[in-house]
């Protein structure tokens, strides 16, 4: 009840609508299902932007292309918390995708190619909200018309490893070779432990990186004014560091910091 008095009331934001979409293609759910959890990420994402957006104006607000500045590095900053946030939703789903598709091909082989036994006996022992994939799959391939409801099921799946288990599953309902199909499940199953793996670790690195770019002007920034506070306080230069010239250049310090996070970000989705 409450999703849904929710979503009524926000189904014409785009960006709630925009985080629900994506979350339905993660977890498979409805998007007016997705909408409170969309309300709580969007809720995060704008309260550490309006944190940042305060820091921006507390140390250079003079000029109009100041602000401007500190406006742009906070919509950005609003952008990558969204996107690190559904990364770290995604990836969670991700790296339980082998654990799935391994229990899959092990009830595949014990009933001997029998897709419905398989699928319920892996939906049974699927103790994660992962099993949502396996129930969609067992819905679409028993439809009259099931290579169709596959193929709208594959554009909705959040991964390509659930295209190809669901390229498998058509082919096995199709052509029942269990031979074939039980040791690609399994090759499957290696494949994506080996990239999620590799990927992985390359990924955490470039995390860090963004991560790191974002917050070093809130370290960098501040501990520098109040270093060459104390300096020129005492040589009654105290009024330089605050001037226009000192604040264009920490604006301008940030805006690079932001900028080169936004191509760290660009460069892990690539990878």
């Amino acid at each position: 009840m409450i999703g849904n008095l929710s979503y009524r009331k926000t189904k014409n934001y785009k960006l709630i609508n925009t985080i629900a979409k994506r979350l339905s293609r993660i977890n498979q759910r409805t998007e007016s299902e997705n909408v409170p959890l969309s309300l709580k990420i969007a809720a995060v994402a704008l309260s550490v932007g309006l944190v940042y957006f305060a820091f921006c104006i507390s140390i250079f607000h003079e000029l109009w292309y100041h602000k401007l500045i500190a406006l742009a590095a906070t919509l950005i900053i609003i952008k990558t918390t969204l996107e690190l946030i559904l990364e770290v939703i995604e990836n969670r789903f991700k790296k339980k995708l082998p654990q799935m598709i391994r229990i899959f091909g092990y009830y595949y082989r014990h009933y001997n190619g029998n897709i419905n036994k398989a699928m319920d006996a892996s939906i049974d022992r699927t103790r994660d909200e992962n099993k949502i994939y396996l129930q969609k799959i067992k819905i679409a391939i028993n439809k009259e018309d099931y290579i169709q409801e596959m193929e709208y099921l594959k554009k909705n799946m959040p991964s390509v490893w659930l295209k190809l288990l669901c390229n498998l599953v058509i082919f096995a309902k199709r052509d029942g070779d269990k031979d074939a199909i039980a040791p690609n499940l399994n090759k499957l199953t290696y494949i994506i432990n080996f990239v999620n793996l590799s990927q992985g670790q390359n990924n955490v690195e470039f995390l860090w990186i963004e991560v790191g770019l974002l917050v070093l002007p809130l370290i960098v920034i501040p501990f520098t004014q109040m270093y060459n506070g104390i300096i020129l306080e005492a040589m009654e230069y105290e009024n330089i560091y605050l001037g226009l010239e000192a604040q264009t250049k920490a604006s301008l310090i940030l805006l690079t910091s932001i900028l080169s996070a936004m191509v760290v970000n660009w460069i892990r989705k690539v990878k």
